[in-house]
C-alpha cells in the first residue's frame, strides 16, 4: 500500500514559526551541484572515495582517510567539457570513475553528453579509459588486482577485437566478457557472445554461469549455461511485441522472462523482473533456467511496478529489493539486512535512509539519509563500533530547519481516479491560505519521486505551497494507467494537473486565488496549456523548455534526420495524436494557438543548446503573445540544454532569479 497522508491529517498540519523570523537559504545555496555526492568506502574499511563541488560549480574527486587524514584531489582530465559523475572501489588502490564530455556530435548538429568509464589509481599515478559503452560486471575482493567488464565486440570466424561496434558482411556485434587487469591495464577475454547476446551472469565465485541472447529478429530470449570451455542452450521462450503510434513502429515488449539480475543462491535459479503478457504492472520473479519453472510474483508493490534488486558487491548476490508507490521501499533477505535497515530506519526517522555501500568485511557501511529535516546526507555506520557519524551534507547551506516538508497525497480527478501527489509545505508558515505553484513533471511518460526536489524546495522556501501531480500517462504506475494519458495533452492529462488545486483547496491550505503553474519540458507544455486553456486558475505561468506550438514542433521533429527512423514521430504521435489528421482537434490544445484576452501574465524560460524542444518554441511563443497585449517575458539561458539535471548552477541561477521575481510580482506570497 502507499503510505498517504489522509485529507484531515494534512489540513491540521501546523509548522510553528513566523514566516519573517529568518531568511530563507539564498538562491545560490539551490543552484549549486551537491557539495558531496557518490560516497563509496574502500574495501578495506579505510579510506572514503567521493565527488565534491568547487563553490558549488565544478565536480572533482577526492580521496581520503575516513579521519579526514590523507586527502588527494584527483582528476581524469584537465579538459573543462569533461566532468566526473561517480566514483566506485574497484580495489583499495583503484576508483572506477563515471564522466561525461560534452562534445559537438550528429556531424556537429548540436551538443550532447557522451558517457564514459575509465580506473583511475588513487595515488594519480595512472589512468585507463575503457572502450565505449563497457560495464562493470564483477568486482572480485579474493582477486583484488581484476574485474570482469562486459565490453561491446566485433565477432565473426578469424577473430575478435574488443572495444568497437558495428557490423559488416559476416561480422556481427556482440557482448565479450573480459578480466580486467587494475594495474597493467589489460584485459583478457574470458567468454565471447553470439550476435544476440545481450549479457551474463556470475556466480559467487566470480565465474561466469548464464549467457542470455535476445533476438530481435526472431522475437526470442536464450538462455545458456556454461558448457567447458563454451556455452549450451538450456531456454527458450519467445516474447510479444505491442505494436503502437503511426505506422505500429513504436512497440513495448512483454516477456514471461526478464534479463537475469542474479542468482537466488538456490543452483542456477535467478531473479528477474519482467511485464508479463497480460499483466499491468513490471514485476518481480524466479525462474529456473534448466527447468523453465517460473515462480512469484514476489513483493507486494502496492499497484506500483517493481523497481529492481539490490545485490552485495562482494559476491554479486542479490540481497534485497526496492519499489516506489510513493515513496521508497527497501526490502532485504534476511540477516543482517534487514535488522541494519531497521535499525538505521529508526535512527532517522521520517527520513528516506539507504544503505549506499560497504567494506569488504561488511563492518563500516556508507548511509544516505534525505528528507526528515535533512537535505541530503551522508554518514559513516561502524557495526562493531556502535556508531554513526556524519561525513558531510549535500548542500551544507540549506539549514535543517529550511527543509521543507514533503507529504505524499492521494486526490480524487474529475473522472474518479486516486493520482499520487507530493506536496511540499513552506517552511515556518500556518498552513493556511498560502499561495499554491503546480508543478507538473516533463517527459510525459516519467515520474517525480518522494525527495529533496531543489525545485520545489526553493519555492516552498520562498512561501508557496507546491504541489506535483503525477497524472495520468506518468510512469511507476502500470500499463493501463500510462496508455490512460495517450492522446489526452491538453485534455484529461491537463484536468489531473488542474484538479489538485481544488483538492489543496477543500483542505484550506492554499488561497486558490493565488495559484501559478510551472513547469519544464512536457511540464512547460502544462504550464502554457493551462494559462491559455484554463486561465481562470492562474495568476501567472511559468513555462521552461516548452512545446508552444504542436504543428511546429512536429514538423520539426519529422524533419530531423532521427526524427522519422529513430521513434521521434511515433512517440510524439501517440502521446498527442495524428496533427495531420486530427487538425482541429490539435489546434484546441496547442498554446499558440489559444492565446485569448484571458491569457495571464507569462514567463518563458528556454536553453539556446536545448536539441528536445528547439528554443523557437518559445521565441515563437513570446512574439504571439507580445503580438496579442498579453504581458510576458522571455529569458534565453546561453548553453542550456533540455534536460534540467544537466543543467550547470548557473544556468539554474538564471532560472530560479527569473522565476522567483516573477512570482514575486505576480503571486506574492506575503
Amino acid at each position: 500500500m502507499r503510505q498517504l497522508l489522509t485529507a484531515a491529517a494534512l489540513a491540521g498540519l501546523v509548522f510553528g514559526g513566523s514566516a519573517h523570523a529568518q531568511q530563507p537559504p539564498p538562491i545560490e545555496a539551490y543552484a549549486a551541484n551537491d557539495a558531496m555526492t557518490s560516497v563509496r568506502i574502500s574495501p578495506n574499511g579505510q579510506r572514503l572515495a567521493m565527488l565534491t563541488s568547487v563553490d558549488g560549480g565544478e565536480r572533482r574527486i577526492i580521496v581520503t582517510g575516513i579521519d579526514g587524514s590523507g586527502s588527494r584531489v584527483l582528476s581524469v582530465s584537465d579538459e573543462e567539457n569533461i566532468s566526473p559523475t561517480s566514483v566506485q572501489w574497484m580495489n583499495d588502490e583503484y576508483l572506477a570513475v563515471r564522466f561525461v564530455e560534452r562534445r559537438r556530435v550528429n556531424s556537429g548538429a548540436f551538443q550532447a553528453n557522451v558517457s564514459r568509464l575509465g580506473m583511475l589509481a588513487t595515488d594519480g599515478s595512472d589512468f585507463e579509459e575503457m572502450p565505449p559503452s563497457a560495464q562493470i560486471v564483477s568486482i572480485r575482493p579474493e582477486d583484488p588486482e581484476h574485474v570482469y567488464l562486459a565490453i561491446p565486440t566485433i565477432r565473426d570466424d578469424r577473430f575478435t577485437a574488443s572495444g568497437r561496434s558495428g557490423a559488416e558482411d559476416g561480422i556481427s556485434a556482440t557482448v565479450g566478457l573480459y578480466r580486467y587487469n587494475l594495474r597493467r591495464g589489460r584485459r583478457q577475454q574470458v567468454s565471447v557472445g553470439e550476435a544476440d547476446t545481450a549479457g551474463f551472469v556470475i556466480d559467487r565465485s566470480g565465474e561466469p554461469v548464464l549467457r542470455y541472447d535476445v533476438d530481435d529478429e526472431n522475437r526470442r530470449i536464450e538462455i545458456f549455461t556454461r558448457n567447458g570451455a563454451g556455452w549450451r542452450s538450456v531456454f527458450r521462450d519467445d516474447y510479444t511485441v505491442e505494436r503502437y503510434g503511426r505506422g505500429n513502429r513504436a512497440r513495448r515488449i512483454r516477456t514471461d522472462v526478464g534479463n537475469p539480475a542474479g542468482l537466488t543462491g538456490e543452483g542456477l535459479n535467478v531473479w528477474t523482473a519482467s511485464l508479463r503478457t497480460g499483466e499491468d504492472l513490471r514485476q518481480a520473479y524466479q525462474f529456473n533456467p534448466e527447468t523453465g519453472e517460473t515462480s512469484g510474483p514476489f513483493f507486494d508493490t502496492g499497484g506500483a511496478d517493481f523497481g529492481g534488486f539490490l545485490t552485495d558487491w562482494r559476491d554479486n548476490s542479490v540481497i534485497g529489493a526496492y519499489w516506489d508507490d510513493g515513496v521508497p521501499h527497501y526490502e532485504y533477505f534476511g540477516s543482517p539486512w534487514q535488522e541494519l535497515h531497521a535499525q538505521l530506519q529508526a535512527t532517522f526517522p521520517g527520513s528516506v535512509v539507504r544503505m549506499t555501500t560497504w567494506d569488504a568485511s561488511g563492518n563500516r557501511i556508507i548511509v544516505h539519509r534525505e528528507l526528515g529535516g535533512s537535505a541530503g546526507a551522508y554518514y559513516l555506520f561502524d557495526r562493531s563500533a556502535g556508531s554513526i557519524a556524519l561525513i558531510g551534507r549535500q548542500r551544507p547551506e540549506i539549514p535543517d530547519s529550511w527543509v521543507a516538508e514533503v507529504l505524499p497525497v492521494d486526490y480524487r480527478s474529475r473522472d474518479g481516479r486516486d493520482i499520487l501527489a507530493y506536496v511540499t509545505l513552506p517552511p515556518n508558515r500556518e498552513y493556511e491560505e498560502l499561495p499554491l505553484v503546480v508543478l507538473p513533471h516533463g517527459g510525459p511518460q516519467a515520474r517525480d519521486f518522494y525527495g529533496f526536489d531543489p525545485w520545489a524546495q526553493i519555492l516552498a522556501s520562498r512561501g508557496y505551497v507546491v504541489i506535483q501531480p503525477q497524472f495520468r500517462g506518468s510512469e511507476g504506475f502500470g500499463q493501463s494507467f500510462i496508455e490512460a494519458g495517450h492522446h489526452e495533452w491538453g485534455q484529461a492529462m491537463q484536468d489531473d494537473v488542474s484538479d489538485t488545486i481544488a483538492y489543496l483547496g477543500g483542505q484550506n491550505i492554499i488561497d486558490e486565488d493565488r495559484v501559478c503553474i510551472f513547469g519544464w519540458s512536457y511540464g512547460g507544455y502544462a504550464a502554457l496549456a493551462g494559462a491559455t486553456l484554463t486561465p481562470e486558475l492562474y495568476r501567472c505561468a511559468i513555462a521552461g523548455a516548452p512545446v508552444s506550438d504542436i504543428f511546429e514542433m512536429m514538423e520539426w521533429v519529422e524533419g530531423r534526420e532521427y526524427g522519422a527512423v529513430g521513434g521521434a514521430v511515433d512517440y510524439w504521435t501517440e502521446y498527442i495524436g495524428d496533427w495531420r489528421r486530427e487538425r482541429d482537434r490539435i489546434r484546441s490544445i496547442s498554446p499558440r494557438q489559444n492565446i485569448s484576452d484571458a491569457t495571464p501574465p507569462i514567463l518563458l524560460v528556454h536553453g539556446s543548446e536545448d536539441t528536445v524542444v528547439p528554443v523557437e518554441q518559445a521565441r515563437i511563443m513570446a512574439q504571439s503573445l507580445t503580438e496579442a497585449g498579453r504581458p510576458n517575458e522571455f529569458v534565453e539561458i546561453e548553453g542550456g540544454p533540455h534536460v534540467s539535471v544537466l543543467m550547470t548552477p548557473e544556468h539554474n541561477r538564471q532560472l530560479y532569479e527569473a522565476m522567483l521575481d516573477f512570482l514575486a510580482r505576480n503571486n506574492p506570497a506575503d
